[in-house]
């Protein structure tokens, strides 16, 4: 099963309606280069995204909430979330 399949049998449409977020975000100190080198380089210096406030209106649904993401070794994301 995949979340598209899945997503295509609940009732919802295909319209996200609302995505709001306020977040904090710690940048490095220089953008110059290559995605990857300034990938490394904000994992290095333990960027993260703080995020304080989410919210996500999808037909009746609702969702609300706050989290943290930042990268894994590999630079993959990884987050928390509430």
């Amino acid at each position: 099963m995949t979340f598209s399949s899945v997503i295509n049998k609940v009732p919802l449409t295909s319209t996200i309606q609302q995505i709001a977020l306020e977040v904090n975000v710690s940048m490095p100190s220089t953008l110059d280069g290559q995605l990857t080198t300034i990938l490394k380089l904000w994992y290095d210096k333990e960027g993260v995204i703080d995020v304080s406030k989410m919210n996500i209106v999808w037909d009746d649904m609702r969702v609300e909430g706050n989290g943290t993401l930042s990268l894994d070794q590999e630079l993959q994301p990884l987050g928390a979330f509430t």
